[in-house]
This record gives structure tokens, C-alpha cells and sequence, in this order.
């Protein structure tokens, strides 16, 4: 039998109004089903977005920041001391290995604490003022409903790092999970229960990004929204938002490059190109898509580089991603040449789900859709490079800025490339990862709107508070507005 899920919503498990639900299987092996979910709409949208505007107008916004801080910080051992269901979970809803599940589930429980302690030192400014007898103060004050809509790659880790600054800044949210990671979501809500958060202070809601992400974004009560996922959706809410005058915070795709200097560690280049490039089968927001490599040293590089590729453990996540990504494999192996890889893998381990080997090409067209162009999965594209100004002009020719990597020496080399490569990370001698929990991480240009996460300016606004204690009669007002 099927487990049936439900909405978590003003403390309460309730189906969606419509009835509707939608299976999630396991892309490893589709033929096992996770469960069912609510397939919500607007009107569970409204329910929830109202039962949040209720929580924080009469209970949470009223808070102690420090107080807040307690339940964000038992929500954070609470992750922990049920690590390995959450493990289980995440592996077998997302195909991640027990590895990176782990990984992301120790992430989500740094960045509670992180944002517990952010609790305590929530302080604003005393401000200078030109008149005696005047206090002025810049105080930090929550903002009211935010709209987190998150993407199945990191089911908790991504959750975790909109969700706790939003609740330490005293807002309420409500939470629309993807589709392709329900279970993790559900977990989060029973989570949040246990831990004992005020009614209506986290609502998760389940559907589709053009019904219920959309009436999220929509609704009246939410006054910011968090997104993580596609350019191409991530423009259609800030579009919106901007109509709306809400606030929003975009963490979109990214054509993360590596360069690969003449003085490199070619060994420890070509571990981190394989590692960035194929973990969780390039399904990662961070991986590395494009490496640009010194001419000097391209033809030693492409040996090891190949040399250290393996299989990936990890499944593409469905089968619509799937069949994409083989099709901008076919069409690019017209045009490039295939280094390793390109086929579908679906014999022993790999029969029964949605496998693609690690595929390398080079030769790519930088104008192609394969050069230039978020694959989302097991594909690297590698181009030679004449010397570091030409790899940090192709690094740049781009419409994403997300991460970036330099294996080099030099110092030189080193502080070229950290201060004209357009990206929001940039690492020296390291794979093209994200970042660790307590960073400001985001993208450039496409790749986001600017605003990092865990941002606490983003959900809270100032407040200035002017106290005159001394007669107002004496003095002439000067005001700018």
C-alpha cells in the first residue's frame, strides 16, 4: 500500500481540498513508490498563507529573538538525532549516495545553529545624531509571511537555509517543496511539530509550481519570496514580484567553469574536475559544467581527467529530465567530440533506474547550447585556453555566475582570477562547491538576483526610532524625504 502524506498546515496534517494527490518513486528504481502527496492549489495556498499571517501578528513576530533562537536550536538537534531516517529519506527520494545524504542532512543542522546563535547577536545601531537630548536607534524588526518555494536537489539543506534566518528574524512562512522531494518535506513538518512551534509558524504545502507555487506568490499575505530553482521560472517570480512590490531572493542555474593553469597540480585538478563535475550526477546547482585548460598542459590533463571517471552512483531525477539530457547528449555528439561517456546505463545496478554515464566533450562550439546552457546532469565540456586573460574572457562570456575554480601556483594567477571572474564563489585550488553553511552564498547575473543566503537584511526590515527628550520647541527641524 501507498503512503499517503499530507499538507502540514496551522500545526495540522490536512489532504489538499481538491482530493487530488501525485505519486513520487524513487529514481533509482521507479518501480518503488515513496508515497502520495497532495496535489494543492490556491485554496490550500490561502488557508496556509492565512494561518501564517495569524501566527506571526499574534505569536511568533512577538517573540524575544532569543527565545525564537531556543526553537530554531532544538529544530536543529532535533535534525540531528534522527540523522539516519533523514539519510534514508533523502537517498531514496533524491538518489543521492548514503554519503551526500549524510552530508546534507550534518549542513541543515549547522545552518539552525548558525542561525540560533544569529538569534542572540539579533542587535541594531545607535545612531549619531546633530541635536542634544535625541536617541536614535536602527532597529532590525521581521517583515511578516515569506513564500519559500525550493528545489529537490538539497530537500533539507535548501529548506534549512531560507527557512531558519526567516524564522529568526521573527517571520512565518510557508514552505512549497518540489514535487520530486515531498517525503523530506513531510518529515521537515512532523519535525517542526514535535519541536513544539506555535500553530501556523511553518506551513508546508504540496503541488506543482503553476498552481500552488504560483498562488504562493501571489497571495496577499506573503511579503517575500525565496526561490531556488530554474532562470527561466526564477525571472517569472521576480517579474511578478516586482509588479507586487514583494521582496525576492533568487538562487538559479549556474555554467560553472574551472580553469586549469600551466603550473596546476594536474592530479589534484583533474580529482576535483571529476568530483565537481559528476557527484549526484551533476545535479547540482555548484557543478562544474565547463573546464578551461592551459594548452600547455590540455592534452596531460584530458588523460588524467578520464582516467579518474567512474560511473554515476547517482540517478537523473525523473524521467523528463532524463530523456533532456540524452537528447542534448545525441545532438552535441553531432558537433563535438565525445572524450568518455554519452550512453544510457540500464544493466545490472543501473536496470531499473534513470542512469546517464559521466560524459566528457571536447571540441564544443562555445556559441552551442551544450557550451552555454544549463544541463543539469553528467555532462563536462572541456576547452583549451592560451593563458589566464582568455580563460577569464571565456569564463565570463556567460550568462550564469554562479561558482567558479582556478587550479594554479600563483599568486599572480591566483588574485587575477578571484578579482575578474564574475561569480558569487570563487575557489583556488578546490572543487566548484556551494559553500559552508555559515557563508553568504549566491549567484551573478543570471544566476541570481543578488541577495546571499543566510541573508538576515533580506528578511527583516529597519526600523528607525528617533526619542527626543529634551524640549522639541528649541530646535528647527531639518528633514530629508
Amino acid at each position: 500500500m501507498v503512503n499517503e502524506c499530507f499538507n502540514f498546515i496551522n500545526g495540522e496534517s490536512v489532504p489538499a481540498k481538491s482530493g487530488a494527490r501525485f505519486e513520487k518513486k524513487n529514481p533509482a528504481d521507479v518501480s518503488d513508490v515513496l508515497g502520495s502527496f497532495p496535489d494543492s492549489g490556491k485554496d490550500d495556498i490561502d488557508v496556509a498563507c492565512n494561518a501564517a499571517a495569524g501566527a506571526f501578528k499574534t505569536s511568533w513576530s512577538m517573540l524575544p529573538a532569543i527565545a525564537r533562537g531556543a526553537f530554531i536550536r532544538e529544530a536543529a538537534d532535533k535534525i540531528l538525532s534522527v540523522q539516519e531516517t533523514l539519510v534514508g529519506i533523502i537517498a531514496r527520494e533524491t538518489g543521492k549516495t548514503f554519503s551526500e545524504a549524510r552530508g546534507e542532512v550534518v549542513a541543515a543542522a549547522e545552518i539552525g545553529h548558525y542561525l540560533a546563535e544569529e538569534c542572540v547577536r539579533m542587535q541594531g545601531n545607535i545612531l549619531a545624531s546633530e541635536r542634544q537630548g535625541r536617541l536614535v536607534e536602527a532597529r532590525r524588526v521581521p517583515v511578516g509571511v515569506y513564500g519559500i518555494i525550493t528545489a529537490w536537489n538539497s530537500p533539507l539543506a535548501i529548506v534549512a537555509r531560507d527557512l531558519f534566518p526567516a524564522l529568526a528574524c521573527g517571520n512565518t512562512v510557508v514552505l512549497k517543496p518540489s514535487e520530486d522531494a515531498p517525503m523530506t518535506a513531510c518529515f521537515i513538518g512532523t519535525l517542526f511539530d514535535e519541536t513544539g512551534f506555535p500553530p501556523g509558524v511553518v506551513n508546508i504545502v504540496h503541488g506543482k509550481g503553476a498552481t500552488a507555487g504560483e498562488a504562493l506568490v501571489e497571495n496577499r499575505h506573503v511579503k517575500g519570496i525565496a526561490f531556488t530553482g530554474s532562470t527561466v521560472t526564477g525571472a517569472k517570480i521576480s517579474a511578478r514580484c516586482g509588479q507586487l512590490l514583494k521582496r525576492c531572493s533568487l538562487e538559479m542555474g549556474g555554467k560553472n567553469v574551472l580553469i586549469v593553469m600551466d603550473d596546476a597540480d594536474l592530479h589534484d585538478a583533474a580529482e576535483a574536475t571529476v568530483r565537481g563535475a559528476f557527484s549526484m550526477a551533476g545535479q547540482r546547482c555548484a557543478a562544474t559544467s565547463r573546464v578551461l585548460v592551459h594548452e600547455a598542459v590540455h592534452d596531460e590533463f584530458m588523460k588524467l581527467l578520464i582516467e579518474h571517471v567512474v560511473s554515476c552512483e547517482s540517478p537523473i531525477i525523473n524521467d523528463r529530465q532524463f530523456w533532456n539530457i540524452m537528447e542534448i547528449i545525441d545532438l552535441a555528439a553531432e558537433h563535438a567530440s565525445v572524450a568518455c561517456g554519452g550512453h544510457v546505463l540500464n544493466t545490472g545496478k543501473f536496470s531499473k533506474g534513470y542512469f546517464i554515464e559521466s560524459t566528457i566533450f571536447s571540441g564544443v562550439d562555445p556559441r552551442s547550447r551544450l557550451a552555454r546552457d544549463e544541463i543539469f546532469g553528467p555532462v563536462l565540456c572541456v576547452f583549451k585556453i592560451e593563458s589566464l586573460q582568455d580563460a577569464i574572457d571565456k569564463a565570463n562570456d556567460c550568462d550564469y555566475g554562479l561558482t567558479a575554480s582556478i587550479y594554479t601556483k600563483s599568486l599572480k594567477n591566483t588574485m587575477d582570477a578571484v578579482n575578474k571572474i564574475q561569480a558569487g564563489v570563487v575557489y583556488v585550488n578546490a572543487p566548484t562547491y556551494g559553500a559552508e553553511p555559515r557563508w553568504p552564498f549566491g549567484g551573478m547575473k543570471c544566476s541570481g538576483n543578488g541577495t546571499r543566503v543566510p541573508s538576515l537584511d533580506f528578511y527583516t526590515d529597519l526600523k528607525t526610532i528617533c526619542i527626543d527628550y529634551n524640549s522639541c520647541d528649541a530646535f528647527e527641524e531639518k528633514e530629508v524625504s
